[in-house]
């Protein structure tokens, strides 16, 4: 898991507004692939209203543009199903 992943987990799981709308999210979408797609829709939503400057709107984007959203969506997904790792390879 490269930095960038890693930092969004920490803040996703830290942050109540970030955690909440995953869980959200998450008990409404049908597949992994939708909910990867969803949450990074709703991160960079939340992170770019939060943020007034042009600078830092550019360098949030080219950050969450390292983010590897498939390794969240599946760590979420087999968690809220109960699938243990060795199931879900």
């Amino acid at each position: 898991m490269n930095l960038h992943t890693q930092t969004l987990v920490l803040h996703i799981a830290n942050t109540q507004e970030l955690y909440a709308g995953t869980m959200f999210l998450l008990r409404h979408q049908r597949n992994r692939y939708d909910f990867a797609v969803e949450l990074r829709e709703f991160i960079e939503e939340v992170l770019m209203s939060a943020t007034n400057g042009l600078f830092a709107k550019d360098v949030i984007m080219s950050s969450l543009a390292e983010v590897n959203w498939a390794t969240i969506a599946d760590d979420y997904w087999n968690e809220s199903h109960n699938i243990e790792p060795e199931e879900a390879a």
